[in-house]
């Protein structure tokens, strides 16, 4: 089962900023890095199966609403 932890989060506005998260799955953990422009999601990696990454993307969208600009 994974595991999404927030590291970090600059929220410019609605629209942009980026976040930096760890992604652990059983014994391994990665940090994965996210710059949000316009609404667009984009990974700086892209190491990730789809399915985590819309896992990361929903992550996100269920607390940046609550992150203040």
């Amino acid at each position: 089962m994974e595991h999404i932890t927030i590291q970090e989060i600059n929220k410019v506005d609605k629209d942009n900023g980026d976040v930096r998260l760890i992604l652990a799955e059983n014994d391994m953990r990665k940090v994965v890095e996210v710059s949000i422009s316009e609404g667009v999601f984009v990974f700086s990696r892209y190491d990730l199966a789809y399915n985590k990454r819309v896992k990361v993307i929903e992550h996100i969208h269920s607390i940046w609403n609550s992150v203040r600009d």
